[in-house]
């Protein structure tokens, strides 16, 4: 019999904190903490009221996770989006406006950095401050179709000044638990959109790494000497990522 899986709540300083539990065939117990969510792996063999107790073991593990380690939070709550927000890219800051003349997302772009304006539908809009998930979702959208070209262009460049394969196709994509991805066959990279908030050269080194999996498509010594060949101080924008990254919300 397949492991069985569901998806709790708990309450931590007014954020609803998701648990994935796992029911399974296993020896020990495991918690762990995903990048959506926390991980009970429960064995399947224990009663009933074994299982609750360890259930409230492993809330009573996440709650001093979080106490510990307060900026884990940060990566649990909704991003809500409201008339006038500024978002804030490498390459400029974007202003967010509510207008029922548009039925869909629309980009209007005029000169200086504070007067680019991303238009979006008043139907929309999240309602009395309340979270819209469907209104984040296509904020990323909007971004994303018009960031992907220039991405695009900025990887082929990036790949011609380290002398590095140039991707055939270069994606954006929103992703949780990766910063980028590579497919060789195809020689596409794909990057994800939350790295338009990051600066310019978290986002090149992203796109380094990327494409150094084009020649090993590992995390060989040969790859890793390659990515600091081309990125000479690759750790320190790796450690940045993973210091601030759960601040790169969009």
């Amino acid at each position: 019999m397949p492991a069985t899986s569901q998806l709790h709540y708990f309450d931590h300083r007014d954020c609803k904190i998701p648990v994935k539990v796992y029911v399974e065939y296993r020896r020990n117990t495991r918690y762990a903490l995903g990048r959506k969510h926390f991980i009970f792996r429960i064995p399947r063999q224990l009663s009933n009221s074994q299982r609750e107790e360890t259930f409230n073991r492993g809330l009573d593990w996440a709650q001093s996770v979080l106490v510990k380690k307060p900026k884990v939070i940060e990566t649990f709550k909704p991003h809500v989006y409201r008339d006038g927000d500024l978002i804030n890219c490498f390459d400029r800051k974007w202003k967010l406006i509510y207008s029922d003349e548009f039925s869909r997302p629309q980009l209007k772009i005029k000169a200086g950095d504070e007067e680019n304006s991303l238009l979006v539908s008043a139907s929309l809009a999240p309602e009395n401050g309340s979270p819209s998930d469907k209104l984040s979702k296509l904020v990323r959208k909007a971004m994303a179709d018009h960031y992907e070209e220039i991405i695009c262009l900025r990887a082929v460049e990036t790949a011609g000044k380290h002398q590095l394969p140039r991707p055939e196709e270069c994606r954006l994509k929103y992703m949780s638990s990766r910063w980028g991805s590579c497919h060789t066959r195809g020689e596409k990279i794909t990057i994800n959109t939350r790295l338009l908030l990051a600066p310019e050269k978290i986002l090149d080194a992203v796109i380094i790494h990327e494409l150094c999996h084009f020649i090993y498509p590992n995390h060989s010594a040969d790859f890793w000497r390659l990515v600091r060949r081309s990125c000479p101080d690759y750790s320190e924008r790796n450690r940045w990522l993973k210091t601030n990254g759960y601040q790169l919300r969009l």
